[in-house]
């Protein structure tokens, strides 16, 4: 799982790092226009994801899994902007998200 979630963060900030926002803020030249725009593609990304994998009884609970993806998906974008390198976004992103798998695991393991 641990190795999977790698692969996954990898790949998410290899396109919405290593090209979406790159070319966003290239450009634009301002990190107001690129991360919120990178942020909104991240979040609808990550709810066609979700509706895909979860079967859900609450209605809308996709619509929040998309609302936190982009309010996740702004410091990530911005950090690329801020530092001109797809390097702190994917640590930062990469912590995140091993830190939500060894938590549902662990309760997963509880239950």
């Amino acid at each position: 799982v641990i190795v999977l979630t790698f692969v996954h963060v990898l790949a998410e900030e290899v396109f919405f790092t290593g090209f979406l926002t790159r070319e966003l803020f290239a450009a634009s030249k301002r990190i107001w226009v690129a991360a919120p725009i990178s942020a909104v593609m991240f979040g609808l990304y990550h709810l066609t994801q979700f509706s895909f994998s979860v079967e859900t009884k609450v209605a809308y609970l996709p619509y929040w899994i998309a609302l936190i993806a982009i309010f996740a998906g702004l410091p990530y974008a911005a950090l690329y902007c801020w530092s001109k390198s797809p390097t702190p976004s994917f640590v930062a992103h990469l912590l995140v998200n091993e830190t939500m798998m060894i938590i549902s695991m662990r309760l997963q393991h509880t239950t």
